[in-house]
């Protein structure tokens, strides 16, 4: 059983309720663990807003790279979208 707890006034404080009798001994194994902060999400949008340069075209690898380029940035819009709601910026 993993219990995460709070060390509070000299005692350790289970955050969650634990499933243990009054007075059961236990063990404690110690690992130090910061508390969880909500993530910041960095907007990654327009990172491949040029899909295909000028100087690119005609060149079949560049254009290889041209699609790739224009499917992340579609899987990147639609991350954005699912974890912000955010619009694509154009």
């Amino acid at each position: 059983m993993v219990v995460k707890a709070i060390y509070q006034d000299g005692v350790f404080k289970p955050i969650t309720p634990v499933d243990l009798t009054e007075g059961e001994w236990v063990e404690l194994e110690i690992v130090r663990s910061s508390p969880q902060r909500p993530r910041r999400v960095v907007s990654l949008q327009g990172i491949w807003k040029e899909h295909l340069r000028p100087e690119d075209e005609g060149d079949w690898v560049s254009e290889a790279i041209a699609e790739i380029r224009r499917e992340s940035a579609e899987k990147l819009e639609q991350l954005a979208r699912e974890l912000g709601g955010h619009q694509p910026h154009e």
